[in-house]
């Protein structure tokens, strides 16, 4: 047993003994002691707290029993939480000054483990770390829950684990114009915060401010030139969920059929060797594996469903190709088609492409799609990063002569040399006719960098909320 949690139990035993409080509970005792506070009876009092404020049921009529126990420990400071400290504030009616001296003591209490012992801590970007005390974290977090006076507690989430995680600030740390504005944040701000993490003596995972959180600001006057890393990532996102949504506007008018594929499953469909990617889930008992790609899910749908225009949105993860702005995984629209020469393919591809730079109202350098020249080359034996000055088709065609089949690959090239589109055909000696358009959507992002980010509420139906203001 922590002698400071002691010291707060004591503490909190001499408030309780004081007016106004005494009578509060004092009506439930059946006897008192001198100097003593009867437990059972502030379990009365904590009880009706937690009936009325909807934090427990009202026919969970066993709750003062249930609590009698838990208040005892406090009372002697063997066990103290913040939210048990937080019940008896609000149940009590703590004056300010009151609830400012728990807290304090309260917070002195919270001193870090010995140094073998360790905690799982989330970071931000969803990468997770086995962090120790002493360790510093930098992370942006949505506020769940605060509490506190001279040392403040927040319970904070950022979106990585289920967990909650316990943030604390001291009020000595901060200047009054600081400590003003920290008191002023409520639950449901957005904050990027930056500490040192410790552990409590209630054993909870908390991580002490060094500095003063940044509290986001929603304006959005950015663009994707920014350089911080997280409104870039998040910016991204939505222009990549523009493209996406005005790309399929366009194939279901083409009567494309939309279909959800999945990314993880234990078999697919024969693919073998480096273009598989293992998940180490262990949780489903076998070998579990990313899909390197939609296609094979596709063919499978022209068959079963006997419709001739399927497609998806869904990622990538192949090691065969990727461009720069594609990364690990590339998020993409695939469409599958049946007896489709490769003109109708570009001119479908020409209707998506000049959809998203309509709506979005970029590339007013770029000629219409129609309009861009075309360039035929024999099939390489790799597809070199070509620096290009203006946009273009590349068109490459392969014959096997061993089994008369045909392939096709068509590449929509943007300056500096990226390919946000690719079109293949393949046919058979026989005829049959295989489609496939694949739209690269990060490809894309060059084209927005310079565009504010707050302009995607106006020029894409994204955020349409069927108003015409």
């Amino acid at each position: 047993m922590s002698r400071d949690l002691e010291a707060v139990g004591r503490f909190l035993t001499e408030v309780l003994n004081r007016e106004p409080y005494r009578p509060l509970w004092l009506r439930y005792a059946d006897r008192v002691r001198p100097g003593r506070v009867n437990a059972g009876a502030v379990a009365e009092v904590l009880s009706l707290y937690l009936w009325d404020s909807g934090l427990r049921s009202e026919t969970d009529t066993d709750l003062p029993r249930q609590l009698k126990d838990r208040v005892s420990r406090a009372l002697r400071g063997e066990v103290l939480s913040a939210e048990t400290l937080n019940w008896f504030a609000h149940a009590f009616g703590f004056s300010e000054e009151v609830e400012a001296e728990l807290w304090r003591r309260f917070g002195e209490a919270l001193t870090p483990p010995d140094d073998d012992e360790s905690v799982t801590f989330n970071q931000a970007h969803a990468v997770i770390t086995r962090a120790r005390p002493g360790d510093r974290a930098d992370l942006y977090c949505l506020v769940m829950e605060r509490r506190g006076g001279a040392v403040t507690f927040w319970d904070v989430t950022d979106g990585t684990s289920a967990e909650l995680l316990q943030v604390g600030l001291r009020r000595d740390d901060f200047t009054d114009e600081e400590w003003i504005s920290i008191r002023a944040i409520r639950k449901g701000a957005r904050l990027r915060i930056s500490g040192v993490l410790g552990v409590s003596h209630a054993g909870a995972p908390t991580l002490w401010l060094e500095s003063f959180p940044m509290i986001q600001d929603y304006s959005f006057p950015e663009t994707l030139d920014a350089v911080e890393p997280h409104r870039l990532r998040i910016g991204a996102s939505l222009f990549v969920a523009s493209f996406r949504n005005l790309a399929e506007q366009v194939l279901r008018a083409l009567s494309y059929v939309q279909l959800d594929v999945r990314l993880l499953t234990t078999d697919w469909h024969g693919v073998e060797g480096p273009f598989t990617l293992r998940a180490l889930y262990t949780g489903f008992g076998e070998p579990m594996f990313l899909a390197p790609s939609p296609s094979p899910q596709l063919v499978e749908a022209l068959i079963a469903t006997g419709r001739d225009k399927v497609f998806t949105a869904s990622s990538l993860f192949t090691s065969s190709y990727r461009g720069r702005p594609d990364g690990s995984e590339a998020t993409v629209i695939m469409a599958k088609t049946l007896n489709a020469p490769l003109e109708r393919l570009i001119a479908d591809s020409e209707a998506m492409l000049t959809e998203i730079l309509q709506g979005m109202g970029v590339g007013e350098d770029l000629p219409a799609l129609n309009e861009w020249p075309r360039t035929y080359n024999a099939w390489p034996e790799r597809f070199p990063t070509q620096e290009i000055e203006s946009a273009q088709i590349t068109v490459y065609q392969r014959r096997e002569v061993n089994t008369g089949r045909t392939v096709e690959l068509a590449r929509f090239l943007i300056p500096p040399g990226f390919a946000p589109v690719e079109v293949v055909a393949e046919s058979s000696g026989r005829g049959v006719a295989l489609g496939t358009i694949i739209l690269y959507l990060e490809r894309l992002l060059p084209l927005v960098q310079h565009l504010p980010i707050r302009r995607l509420h106006s020029i894409t139906p994204l955020f349409d909320t069927g108003s015409d203001e």
